[in-house]
């Protein structure tokens, strides 16, 4: 064709191109779902038994303690999402 310049992705009928595949090759690198991605990580938070809980609640009243409060406040998660 007159005045068509070859772009480097036009090859002649002999020369064959390798393009990279897009499509994942492992199973986890599967399409990305947050809800999931969430609920797993809230899946692997520990639980705590009824004296954890006793005491860090005893912590954040009687001292302020922030540290506790998250501590309680993370734990349960999985109720929070179950009622929810």
């Amino acid at each position: 064709m007159k005045g068509r310049r070859k772009s480097k992705v036009e090859t002649s009928r002999e020369e064959k191109v390798s393009l990279p595949v897009l499509a994942p090759e492992k199973e986890e690198l599967a399409p990305y779902d947050p809800l999931q991605r969430y609920l797993q990580e809230i899946r692997n938070l520990p639980i705590l038994s009824e004296e954890e809980e006793r005491e860090l609640a005893i912590r954040y009243k009687k001292y302020g303690d922030k540290e506790a409060a998250f501590r309680l406040i993370i734990s349960n998660l999985r109720l929070v999402v179950k009622i929810a």
